[in-house]
């Protein structure tokens, strides 16, 4: 009898796009790594495209309506028959002990997935490139240090260019500009002696797939694709 695979919830909208490479992405590796071709072949998928309010480019504007948001979507995947969540966003994940402790479905967790990543590649020093908010409440700092893993961050000017390539992503037009702009801003942490960069926002890949990233990189997005897979097809 063949065994039967978990159902995925997925909340994204933060932003659509982001979510949108998210899905494809997961039905890519799918099929490279599982081997999936027909429908049956893959996970069962609840996605929820939630338009979050008091949120933008920089992150969260209002941590309390957020909050409110985001219980009542886990709780609302949960109650559609997921198995366990999966959410495409860094910076949301400030809440999520709250947001687990909501339902009774386990949350995989972007920022402590990522950071055994960069663990498992024996990385000491990392460079973080993020919305404001994840740098401002130091989220991958709080996983990172578990692992006596040192964070670098980019500077306030560099923060607000970040906020800014976030933000063309979110509106479909992130260039050959943006992309090298990251690369500048990559290579600044590579210089001040990051060992590698934690892309650390799921918007930003989308800026990063019209060129090349000449550096060591640990991919939030693909790191939480991955572990998703993961537990919906092997646990």
């Amino acid at each position: 009898m063949k065994k039967q695979l978990k159902t995925i919830g997925i909340l994204g909208g933060m932003g659509p796009a982001a979510s949108a490479h998210f899905y494809q992405q997961l039905i890519t590796q799918a099929q490279t790594q599982y081997g999936a071709i027909q429908d049956n072949n893959y996970p069962p998928m609840i996605i929820y495209n939630l338009p979050l309010a008091n949120f933008d480019e920089t992150g969260v504007t209002n941590s309390v309506l957020v909050k409110e948001q985001l219980i009542t979507a886990v709780k609302m995947l949960e109650q559609s028959g997921a198995d366990f969540i999966v959410i495409v966003c860094n910076t949301v994940h400030a809440y999520i002990n709250t947001l687990q402790s909501s339902i009774d479905i386990p949350i995989l967790n972007i920022l402590e997935i990522t950071a055994q990543q960069v663990a498992a590649h024996n990385l000491t020093t990392v460079g973080i490139l993020s919305s404001a908010t994840t740098r401002e409440l130091q989220l991958y700092e709080n996983q990172l240090t578990q692992h006596k893993i040192t964070t670098l961050h980019v500077t306030n000017d560099q923060q607000i260019e970040l906020d800014n390539i976030i933000l063309q992503v979110m509106t479909g037009k992130a260039t050959e500009h943006d992309a090298a702009q990251l690369q500048l801003i990559g290579n600044s942490l590579i210089k001040n002696s990051a060992e590698g960069i934690i892309i650390g926002c799921t918007e930003l890949p989308l800026a990063l797939s019209t060129t090349s990233f000449t550096m060591p990189m640990v991919n939030s997005t693909q790191t939480l694709i991955q572990a998703t897979l993961q537990f919906a097809y092997e646990k």
